[in-house]
């Protein structure tokens, strides 16, 4: 999904959420600081249909990262779980 600069005008249901401005600032920052440069989304990649979450790649056109996020009250304890999984198969 190509978009412009204004991202939140391409927001929509599941993982697209992750282009409205709450969700994808904090996202540009960490990335940014890693890599020390400005990072900013510039097209999106809707995973949602092959996970249980909303996700989707993002990317500036030359770094892309993962990204996802859960609503409910205890997504973060599913994702911590999934991290150690990743990082006990790494």
């Amino acid at each position: 999904m190509q978009h412009d600069n204004n991202c939140d005008s391409l927001s929509a249901a599941g993982s697209m959420r992750l282009l409205d401005t709450p969700l994808r600032t904090p996202i540009e920052e960490i990335v940014s600081e890693y890599m020390r440069r400005k990072w900013r989304v510039k097209s999106a990649r809707d995973l949602s249909d092959l996970a249980c979450h909303p996700c989707a790649i993002l990317s500036d056109g030359s770094f892309a990262v993962f990204a996802k996020y859960g609503e409910e009250v205890d997504a973060y304890k599913q994702f911590e779980s999934e991290l150690a999984g990743l990082c006990y198969l790494s």
